[in-house]
Parts: structure tokens; sequence; C-alpha cells
């Protein structure tokens, strides 16, 4: 499926180039599979003679460099942080509940140093979720797989903040596991 919407994309920007369809090539770039890249770097290639690039596709990603879970005693809810460096450092904060499905409940962003204050901020009558630190990678993956059981719920989660994030979530995600070597 992703291989077709590629293919589909590169498809009608060429029928008719617009800046929108330049950005949408960019924007598909971000999330795309890694054997889709060249195709989709290829038609930007010839797109960017005519159209302005969006500044953002020529940013660097953020470096995530460190990922923490909090986990309720029940391990029916688990927050899921992930800390990113760069110009903008940052955390991705997504609650995750696991009752009936896999949820994705909210998703939000955070400054940085979230986790070091994390425990702090439980009132006494919360129920306690102590954050322990684990490796991106596994949270990274813990997050994609919560994606796309998400994903399958009806009705779709469908507020703007959540749908725009969603996305930010799932880039990054397929950008970690992209950027991993198969051979590992």
């Amino acid at each position: 499926p992703e291989t077709m919407l590629c293919i589909d994309v590169v498809r009608h920007a060429q029928r008719k180039p617009s800046q929108a369809t330049y950005t949408a090539i960019q924007a598909l770039r971000l999330v795309a599979p890694p054997s889709e890249h060249e195709m989709l770097d290829e038609s930007a290639e010839i797109f960017a003679e005519v159209f302005a690039t969006p500044p953002w596709a020529t940013t660097p990603r953020p470096e995530p460099v460190a990922a923490y879970v909090a986990t309720d005693p029940w391990g029916s809810a688990v927050g899921l942080l992930i800390e990113y460096a760069g110009d903008d450092p940052h955390g991705l904060l997504t609650h995750v509940t696991y009752p009936g499905g896999t949820i994705v409940q909210t998703i939000g962003l955070v400054g940085p140093g979230a986790a070091q204050g994390w425990n702090d901020r439980l009132d006494e009558d919360e129920i306690p979720m102590p954050i322990v630190e684990r490796p991106v990678e596994e949270v990274i993956g813990r997050l994609a797989a919560a994606l796309r059981y998400s994903a399958s719920v009806w009705p779709k989660l469908d507020d703007d903040g959540y749908v725009d994030l969603r996305a930010l979530a799932a880039a990054r995600c397929t950008a970690m596991q992209s950027n991993e070597d198969p051979d590992d």
C-alpha cells in the first residue's frame, strides 16, 4: 500500500505540477518506507527547479536522545515519553491505555526535561505512575505499535490536535525505524 501511495502521488504531481504537489512529495518522503526514497527524491529534484522547497523539508530531523515509560500499577495505562535534541529540544508524550485494546488516548509536546519532574507532579490522590528510563528504540517501537493498533479502532479519534500530533508521532517512528540497519 505504501508503494502504491507513493506512485499515485508522483503520478498526480506529474499530471498537475504545483507547489502543493511538490509539498506533498516532500511530506511523503518523511514517512515513506526507504524503498520509495529514490523515486520520491528524483521527483522532488525535478520539482525543486520550479517550486520553492518547504523550509521544514531541509531541516534536520530531531534526534531522540532519551526515552521513558511510566506505568500504572495494573499495567492498563502507560505514558511514553521520548525526548528530542536539536535546535528546539522537546519531548513527545503519549498516553496509551490497554483494557479492551490498545488505544493512544492523547499525544502532546512537552518541554525538555519533563521526565525529571514527572514524579513530583503527581498529587497524593492520583494513581502512581513512576517513570523509568528505557532504550529509545524500545519506546519508539512501543509507540509505533500503539499507533498502528489505534488506527484500527472505530470511531476514529479525530480532534485536530490529536490528528496533527499523531502524524508527527508516526513520522518520528518511521524515521527512527528506517534509520535502523536491517542487518543488526
